[in-house]
């Protein structure tokens, strides 16, 4: 299934200087098996869609993305986008301190998110 799909969707707000600027609709990947595999095994990523890496506490997190049939921009912690990262280079890495990492289309975060000081899912504020 693609990631447009209405399961185990989240969604995600993000904020600049106090402004909403996005809202996504993430599928969420909690458990080990899931963060595994990530976006790898779909087709296509849809706009205003991706995935959201949860972890109970915040270090440095090593994101490999060898199989990615598509390309896309990773944000830690909503900080700053990472963009520019295809994810086809192979066995391509991204690196960054983290207790959240959103993955969404290529150029998404770079077109539409210039820089996030907050994120808002579920109750939960960041």
């Amino acid at each position: 299934p693609d990631v447009g799909s209405d399961i185990n969707k989240t969604e995600v707000d993000l904020y600049s200087d106090a402004e909403k600027v996005s809202t996504l609709k993430l599928e969420t990947a909690l458990t080990r098996s899931e963060k595994r595999t990530g976006l790898s095994d779909k087709e296509e990523l849809n706009d205003s869609s991706g995935m959201i890496f949860i972890y109970d506490y915040e270090t440095e997190r090593n994101f490999v993305m060898p199989n990615m049939s598509f390309p896309i921009d990773a944000i830690f912690n909503a900080e700053k986008p990472a963009s520019g990262e295809s994810g086809y280079e192979d066995k391509h890495t991204y690196t960054s301190s983290a207790e959240f990492v959103i993955e969404v289309p290529y150029k998404y975060a770079s077109d539409r998110v210039e820089e996030v000081d907050r994120i808002h899912f579920d109750q939960c504020e960041l």
